[in-house]
């Protein structure tokens, strides 16, 4: 795309709130206004997180590792990409005018978001009636803020990126892992998670988890092939699914291995990426609707993971891929006392005020039906 593309046009100000508007007045709404692009699913399975990835590689030189796991976090757990790109663009600018929003920021970023996302949109989605895309029922505020659980289940998830870590070590760069090993170790970490906070995150949540940190380079870590094996892991999900839809039933981990190689044979794909034949079984069933639903608006990078494991990004009209590289670490943070006090208060009295509406947005209409 040069820059006289004829992009679409997804218009974000008259969807906030008016309480969003007095909180931020020097948000203007062409400031909510974005040149799109939209592309069926099929086509940009390989870097649709981007528009998430975009920003926690922005705002990765103001975070350490655990609060850039934290963003991956919550972007894992949210429904929809657009949304939080426009969240995140609101915050960039305003934090980089507001010496404290950047220090909250900068010590609990998922609060900051929550908080946004709630006074922008009176919402934090992070629910769906769809298990395959969205922590079923997960109450993000609550759990994470109300219970004061987050810390822990960060905690436990870095445990999982060092494993993550380990076995990459073990394995060549050209070597798959075991599938069974991979689903074990989701089924483990999930089933941990359940003990930590009500917050379920699921296995596919967990992969996209792993795909955001890979993408936006959380960790100084060199990518290899092994990450990408660790995308679409989980049975019953993406192409398991489907394959039984069309009499592959009961397929074991060692089954579906076999599978995905034929389909690498077939396509001349090489092995150590099990993710491309999982999306071309996944999106070329008759049951996948592959219309235009995905967004990517004007002036994000876009990411992806190679063969080899390396992590590209390419700007906005700009045809040049080129290597992603590690953003460096700032100092630590010197936390103020009573620096999120506000903040969690509103946060956890907008998230009530929300669940409120939406239990009698149920009520309603259940009664009518």
């Amino acid at each position: 795309m040069d820059d006289n593309f004829l992009h679409e046009v997804m218009d974000f100000s008259k969807k906030v709130t008016p309480e969003f508007r007095k909180a931020f007045p020097d948000i203007l709404d062409a400031d909510l206004i974005y040149e799109v692009i939209k592309l069926p699913t099929g086509v940009p399975r390989n870097f649709w997180q981007s528009p998430a990835t975009h920003w926690i590689r922005v705002f990765s030189k103001h975070l350490r590792i655990a609060q850039r796991l934290e963003l991956c976090l919550i972007a894992a757990l949210h429904n929809g990409c657009t949304h939080c790109w426009c969240i995140c663009g609101v915050i960039n600018k305003h934090m980089n005018k507001n010496e404290k929003l950047m220090k909250q920021f900068q010590t609990r970023p998922s609060l900051v978001f929550c908080h946004c996302s709630l006074l922008m949109f009176g919402m934090c989605a992070f629910s769906s009636n769809d298990p395959r895309f969205n922590a079923h029922g997960a109450d993000y505020v609550g759990t994470a803020f109300e219970e004061d659980n987050l810390d822990l289940y960060l905690m436990k998830l870095n445990v999982f990126c060092q494993w993550m870590h380990s076995e990459e070590d073990k394995h060549a760069k050209d070597d798959m892992i075991p599938l069974r090993l991979v689903q074990g170790k989701f089924q483990e970490v999930t089933n941990g998670l359940k003990h930590v906070a009500s917050l379920e995150l699921g296995e596919f949540k967990l992969a996209l988890f792993v795909q955001l940190i890979v993408h936006a380079r959380a960790f100084d870590r060199k990518p290899t092939s092994f990450t990408r094996d660790l995308v679409y892991p989980v049975s019953g999900k993406s192409s398991m699914k489907h394959l039984e839809v069309e009499g592959f039933f009961k397929l074991s981990p060692e089954m579906l291995d076999a599978i995905l190689d034929l389909v690498c044979q077939r396509f001349g794909l090489s092995t150590a990426v099990r993710d491309s034949p999982e999306t071309m079984l996944c999106e070329s069933s008759p049951d996948r609707v592959n219309f235009r639903n995905n967004f990517y608006p004007k002036g994000m990078t876009m990411s992806r993971q190679d063969e080899r494991g390396l992590i590209l990004e390419q700007e906005h009209s700009n045809h040049n891929w080129t290597t992603c590289e590690h953003v460096l670490e700032p100092k630590e943070v010197e936390k103020e006392a009573g620096l999120l006090d506000d903040l969690l208060t509103k946060t956890i009295q907008m998230n009530a005020k929300w669940k409120k509406d939406n239990a009698e947005k149920k009520r309603k209409w259940s009664n009518d039906n």
